[in-house]
């Protein structure tokens, strides 16, 4: 029971720091455009989407985002799993999933130059097969979906507008319909230049009292 003790006032302490920085810290608007990359049958596969939400005090940040997969063709004559939807020889099948989600992210080190923060996502959404026979395309077999994505995140700030960074994390699936045969769950990673518009903003307009609130 002792080596409970330190484990809860480490999570007490963590929960602390969250809420000051909600209740005390200052306030501006979180924006980054980006992806990362998971592997579905042995390939790379980019996801790319959009985030928006609100930062407390360059420490945390919560908001919703939405993502989307790439189409992914998956080869010809594919058989969907649908008995009624088998696609012949000469046709395509693509593999379309997009998902909206609510995001948090905790930097637990920040320096002149260096951050590294914890992302995590839980998303829900679609995902299909897109069908193409004979030129045309019409929505496959697929359903509902529900992901969780836990990540890393090192970025190093060259100026305070303009860094480069690495993330590494898995996505999980916790729900998938079972028409869809492909393994969701999978690593995922990318390597990024990221430019913060809003720091851009108070580098051209320092002036702006609008600009000196973000």
């Amino acid at each position: 029971m002792l080596l409970l003790f330190p484990a809860k006032l480490h999570a007490q302490s963590f929960l602390d720091s969250i809420s000051g920085f909600v209740r005390h810290g200052s306030r501006s608007p979180d924006f980054s455009l980006g992806g990362n990359n998971g592997v579905l049958m042995g390939r790379r596969v980019p996801t790319l989407g959009v985030r928006l939400g609100v930062d407390f005090a360059g420490r945390f940040r919560v908001g919703a985002g939405y993502m989307g997969l790439r189409f992914l063709g998956l080869g010809d004559g594919l058989n969907t799993g649908n008995p009624y939807d088998i696609v012949l020889p000469g046709s395509s099948s693509k593999l379309n999933l997009w998902y909206v989600c609510l995001y948090a992210e905790y930097l637990f080190q920040k320096t002149t130059h260096w951050e590294f923060s914890f992302l995590t996502q839980l998303g829900a959404g679609k995902v299909y097969y897109l069908i193409t026979d004979a030129g045309i395309t019409h929505k496959g077999p697929g359903g509902n979906l529900v992901l969780y994505e836990p990540t890393i995140k090192a970025e190093y700030n060259v100026f305070p507008w303009l860094g480069a960074g690495t993330d590494m994390g898995f996505r999980f699936a916790l729900y998938k319909p079972t028409v869809i045969s492909q393994k969701l769950s999978s690593p995922m990673y990318s390597f990024h230049i990221d430019i913060h518009w809003f720091q851009v903003a108070k580098a051209l307009f320092p002036k702006n009292n609008w600009v000196k609130k973000l």
